[in-house]
């Protein structure tokens, strides 16, 4: 079966402790680093792919123009497609070193995981009171 994301005790942490900015950051970190993934056959991957060609289209334009400095941007749910596509079209040199940089950093709010891990025993126990009474007379 499916395996839990990392992030999502993270995730329930914060949103049981209240912490509703921690818990929207890390479900967009999430959607980043798995959006490109599980696009693969979905109206909105077909639509990025599609861009994906016009704006490899159009660098082609501007190389046939004789423009020898040409910068692309484009958002992270196109990477792995531009990537194959400008690799594929263009003789594209890979970089020989490869330096992160950290983008954000999301830390919960402070207590945050004492409260959450409170509160997560007595949400399941509470949930398990409501789904018992479905075996009572």
């Amino acid at each position: 079966g499916a395996t839990a994301s990392p992030t999502l005790r993270p995730i329930v942490r914060a949103a049981l402790s209240g912490d509703v900015k921690s818990a929207r950051a890390l479900a967009l970190a999430q959607t980043l680093i798995t959006g490109e993934r599980v696009q693969t056959k979905t109206l909105a991957g077909e639509i990025v792919r599609k861009r994906n060609l016009k704006a490899v289209a159009s660098v082609q334009v501007a190389v046939d123009a004789g423009c020898r400095s040409i910068a692309l941007l484009f958002g992270a749910l196109h990477m792995r497609d531009m990537r194959s596509l400008l690799e594929k079209e263009f003789d594209i040199q890979a970089a020989v070193e490869t330096r992160w940089d950290t983008a954000w950093n999301i830390s919960l709010a402070e207590g945050a995981a004492a409260r959450a891990e409170m509160v997560l025993p007595l949400a399941a126990l509470a949930l398990l009171a409501i789904d018992a009474g479905d075996w009572l007379d």
